[in-house]
């Protein structure tokens, strides 16, 4: 028989089964994963589930097969406040729930793997858990160090960066910086700052935002694009999936070590070291 399941109540508080999208709340640590049957059906490591339809009428129970194996990794809540100390319990609980929702389907599927990604993330975001976008508070000095535009054209730095007679322009520095690459247009499409430094692997570049939409739509079903990124990038959910698919993508997956996956995130960044010793403290969890 299958079942089109909405609600599931089992020693799980309850579970709200939306397309594939998973919410659960929990009273006592389980092993839950997802798989298909029909629309969709969950399997429990203790026992059977009581399947309930939208109405609350009860519609049968489903067994777990028995060589239903169990995930080889599971965050936890405590594990994921423990590496991001400062974050709210709102975002903590999205980035959880999210996490174990997804994370199989975007190729995170060990424990090296998991480590690996949340190092990723707490070095990029650090441990507020927040979504942030890319700050361009430049100074005219680091402008020129860091954009070959602005070391070629001295005095747009001198007009845009942040002096002690003006805060920096960021829209400027955006569209200046990133104009003509990583799928942008040119200084007047406003690209470079639309498509600026964005979500929990720091996004950059529209066509970085449009390959990940796709990617997000080919895995999870979702018609997403790169407006629906960048609109919603600044949230738990957006943030998280973009970086998962980033991973995907980039093949992050066949990396055996830290230093590769911090290769394939953020090549030429300064942070390396540091990024293996976040992964060895939360392996150490």
């Amino acid at each position: 028989m299958t079942l089109n399941v909405t609600f599931v109540e089992t020693k799980i508080e309850s579970l709200l089964c939306l397309k594939r999208r998973l919410y659960f709340g929990h009273t006592m640590y389980l092993y839950v994963r997802s798989v298909c049957l029909g629309q969709c059906l969950v399997l429990q490591k203790e026992s059977n589930m009581k399947v309930f339809d939208e109405a609350g009428r009860y519609v049968g129970e489903f067994t777990a097969p028995s060589d239903t194996q169990e995930p080889e990794v599971f965050l936890t809540r405590e594990k994921l406040g423990k590496i991001f100390t400062t974050a709210s319990s709102k975002a903590l609980k999205d980035f959880y729930y999210i996490f174990l929702e997804n994370a199989n389907d975007f190729a995170i599927t060990t424990e090296f793997h998991e480590n690996a990604f949340l190092a990723q993330v707490l070095a990029e975001v650090g441990s507020d858990l927040v979504s942030v976008r890319e700050n361009l508070n430049y100074t005219p000095g680091s402008l020129r160090a860091t954009f070959n535009r602005y070391r070629n054209n001295p005095n747009w730095s001198e007009r845009d960066g942040r002096t002690s007679a003006h805060s920096a322009n960021q829209v400027n520095i955006g569209n200046v910086a990133y104009a003509d690459r990583l799928g942008n247009g040119n200084i007047a499409s406003g690209d470079g700052y639309t498509y600026r430094g964005g979500g929990y692997f720091q996004l950059t570049g529209r066509g970085n935002y449009k390959r990940m939409g796709e990617v997000i739509q080919q895995t999870t079903g979702d018609a997403v694009d790169e407006r629906n990124v960048e609109s919603e990038i600044e949230t738990v959910v957006m943030g998280l999936l973009s970086a998962m698919a980033f991973w995907l993508d980039n093949e992050c997956y066949e990396c055996t070590n830290i230093d590769c996956v911090t290769s394939k995130i953020n090549l030429y960044t300064d942070s390396y070291e540091k990024r293996k010793e976040y992964y060895y403290t939360i392996a150490s969890l």
